[in-house]
């Protein structure tokens, strides 16, 4: 019992994330060491488009002409 309860406490310790904090609109997005306001469009490459929005970026995911014959592993 006592080695559960240390598991507690250093879990506790370590800064887990609550739960409300994860539903918390941001202020603001980070792309590429680059600071975006809310409702500001991001660059992200030649065919996509993104816009940061209080959840985070949001983007286009169309394949791009140059990346035609490629083959990709998931991950990578």
């Amino acid at each position: 019992k006592m080695k559960a309860v240390i598991a507690l406490v250093a879990l506790v310790s370590l800064g887990c994330v609550v739960a409300q904090d994860l539903h918390t609109p941001a202020t603001s997005c980070e792309h590429n060491g680059v600071t975006y306001d809310i409702g500001e469009s991001v660059p992200y490459d030649s065919c996509n488009n993104c816009r940061c929005s209080p959840y985070g970026l949001t983007c286009t995911m169309m394949l791009c002409r140059e990346d035609y014959g490629r083959c990709y592993v998931r991950g990578q």
